[in-house]
């Protein structure tokens, strides 16, 4: 049950750092979200709700003009923050925070990883891979596979896969994660993007707690 949940809740964090499309939009603002968030907090102390007025202004926005005019409107807010030209308010890739340039050596450790677990970043992706949807992308597939071979009772296979997200976390996304929304939160004004920014770093900090609780608890199993 919290795997699955943990996927959701990285998948939809991953969906609204994408390009916006209508569906993209119409999708981030349906009850699923919703009953996701609010399944998160009937289980763990997320604090989601110190911008959660900001995720229902998004909703209103979509339910009152329309899919198609706010993933326009979000469009342009994505392409200042995120593509140029010019310099970015707050770049959504990696190793600009851990090595101060574009495609720099963290850059291809996360390349590494993902290969490691038999992934390819596909051709229509032209962003860096260390795009910060890709990272969470991974982290729900992670999460994912996680639970099939839990529910499978591999418990070897689970406890690989609660490590490699454990390391993720600690050497990657975790790291760079919090500095990221912290940036993003003071350059736009856009009701999606700063609820985001508020919600990411909570997440990231309470999943670190779970996963590493997770393998503390298999390894004292194992004892």
């Amino acid at each position: 049950m919290m795997d699955d949940l943990r996927a959701g809740v990285y998948e939809v964090i991953g969906l609204g750092f994408r390009r916006p499309t209508p569906a993209q939009v119409e999708s981030l603002a349906g009850s699923g979200t919703r009953h996701l968030l609010t399944d998160l907090a009937d289980l763990v102390p997320v604090p989601w709700a110190t911008r959660g007025d900001q995720f229902d202004r998004f909703s209103e926005d979509v339910q009152s003009r329309g899919a198609g005019s706010v993933a326009d409107e979000l469009l342009i807010e994505y392409c200042r923050l995120f593509l140029g030209p010019g310099t970015l308010p707050c770049p959504p890739y990696g190793s600009m925070y851990l090595d101060g340039v574009v495609m720099g050596p963290s850059t291809l450790e996360v390349v590494r990883r993902y290969r490691a677990e038999g992934l390819r970043v596909v051709a229509s992706w032209k962003e860096p891979p260390d795009h910060v949807a890709v990272e969470l992308g991974f982290m729900a597939r992670l999460s994912a596979a996680h639970s099939r071979a839990a529910d499978a009772n591999n418990t070897a296979e689970a406890a690989r896969l609660l490590r490699i997200q454990a390391d993720f976390l600690r050497d990657h996304l975790g790291r760079w994660g919090p500095l990221f929304a912290e940036r993003l939160s003071q350059a736009t004004s856009c009701h999606l993007l700063r609820f985001l920014s508020g919600f990411l770093p909570h997440w990231l900090s309470l999943d670190d707690e779970l996963v590493r609780a997770g393998v503390m608890d298999m390894e004292a199993a194992c004892l």
